[in-house]
């Protein structure tokens, strides 16, 4: 639903200060994994709504309140429908004429026919939102009869009990609904509304129903919205072998361990699993093309956003800090707005600049730095980018071509270098994407030239 769709996009921007939600989502993830089977029904139940769905009007609809009094038309419909049956024996049983129940359903009639455009307007919902309210039914029976007792969700659950059954308010509005559209047969029409005044009595039950229960029916929708996170999020630990749930490590300098981190947009046979041991400084990674320096720092920053998010990590073991994450990765030129790749990357590091004399624990990716500008110019201003952000309270990483970057140590900058290499067979070029300490010593760019006819 586009509820779900917003919340999850939210979980995804998660700011690491809110740990206590992180924590109370990963229980909830924790515990869907346990039942694979329950996860795989609701996500069938909720892939027959409407592809982004949107709830909102659902909601106005059922939360709002009408004008009218319930009672006056469950009076009125009672006391003219028991007036024609009154007449009715009266006729047949006590030698009355005729033509009183008659002229009694006829006023019934025209009662019905006088207030059917109002009548019309108050009962539409119904039947706009018969087949959503089936669908979203069956999705909440699914989760009352669900074996889930954690306390995180069982929390998110609460609103589908209290202050009422969700199950039994909708059973009841979808019946009424299906008297509401009973009401399309001419026949039905005129006989019921004749005979009952059929017309004011949907109106009065849909009111009284919008009167005892409209105001919960948000939070309903709510819970599915947000299963549905939890449903996606929980995705990961459903189709990955290797998984974990990350650890927020308690100390004041930013650090990031992992074991066999993984992309999570490759397959487990496709992709190839790298550590991590980090803490404050600056590490420079240097590596032919194609070798896996920039897959190496998106894996480590999308593990992060995940364990943000409440979501098991691509890993068997991710240990962190709580920071921010920061990255200029894959940064594109703006022709609209006359912005060039060099100066959308200056003003992605002048964001990360202006966040960390808040002092605040951040991690920094910056792939191949000030790649849209000359070598003489690039190296210049790399040098002081990463005299700025090599901080105690940051972890920076940095990919480049620029093997100078790898002597600032000498510099008297704290920095590490990393590197990712190549080997030969025949005429084939091939990566173990595995890294490694130290820089690198080879490089393949006139290699790839040769093989795709520049260079001869």
């Amino acid at each position: 639903t586009l509820a779900g769709r917003d919340r999850l996009a939210r979980a995804l921007t998660a700011t690491p200060r809110d740990l206590a939600r992180t924590r109370r989502r990963q229980a909830a993830v924790a515990e869907l994994l346990a039942h694979p089977l329950l996860c795989l029904e609701l996500t069938a139940r909720g892939a027959r709504l409407p592809d982004g769905h949107d709830t909102r009007a659902l909601v106005r609809e059922l939360a709002q309140q009408v004008s009218i009094s319930p009672r006056l038309y469950c009076a009125v419909g009672a006391v003219f429908s028991l007036a024609g049956f009154a007449a009715l024996l009266w006729a047949l049983l006590g030698g009355g004429t005729w033509g009183l129940p008659l002229t009694i359903w006829s006023l019934n009639m025209a009662l019905a026919l006088v207030f059917y455009p109002r009548t019309q307007r108050v009962l539409a919902p119904l039947g706009r939102m018969a087949q959503e309210l089936r669908l979203y039914g069956n999705i909440f029976r699914a989760l009352e009869r669900a074996p889930l007792r954690g306390d995180a969700l069982r929390e998110t659950l609460a609103p589908l009990s209290t202050p009422m059954r969700a199950t039994r308010a909708q059973s009841s509005l979808t019946r009424l609904a299906d008297c509401v559209a009973m009401r399309r047969n001419f026949v039905f029409f005129v006989l019921a509304n004749a005979l009952f005044l059929w017309d004011f009595h949907c109106r009065a039950y849909f009111a009284r129903w919008r009167s005892r229960a409209g105001a919960a029916a948000p939070g309903w929708l709510e819970v599915w919205a947000e299963m549905e996170v939890l449903l996606s999020l929980a995705m990961i630990g459903h189709t990955r072998e290797v998984h974990a749930f990350p650890t927020f490590l308690d100390e004041a300098s930013p650090r990031l361990v992992a074991r066999d981190a993984m992309p999570f947009v490759l397959t487990e046979e496709a992709g190839t699993p790298n550590d991590a041991d980090l803490s404050a400084g600056t590490l420079v990674i240097t590596g032919s093309n194609m070798s896996g320096k920039t897959t190496y720092m998106r894996v480590l920053g999308s593990n992060m956003v995940l364990a943000y998010a409440g979501a098991p990590v691509c890993a068997k073991s991710f240990a962190l800090t709580p920071m921010a994450v920061y990255t200029s990765i894959q940064i594109q030129d703006d022709l609209a707005g006359g912005i060039s790749t060099f100066y959308a990357e200056l003003l992605r590091i002048k964001k990360m600049m202006a966040y960390s004399r808040k002092g605040r624990p951040m991690l920094i990716l910056i792939d191949e730095i000030f790649r849209g500008t000359n070598s003489a110019d690039r190296i210049v201003g790399a040098r002081e980018a990463i005299r700025h952000l090599t901080l105690p309270h940051a972890i920076t990483i940095v990919t480049t071509h620029d093997f100078e970057l790898c002597d600032l140590g000498k510099e008297g900058i704290p920095i590490r270098n990393a590197h990712f290499e190549e080997h030969y067979e025949g005429d084939r070029i091939l990566f173990d994407f595995k890294i490694r300490e130290g820089r690198c010593r080879t490089t393949n760019a006139q290699y790839l030239l040769r093989m795709a006819g520049i260079l001869t």
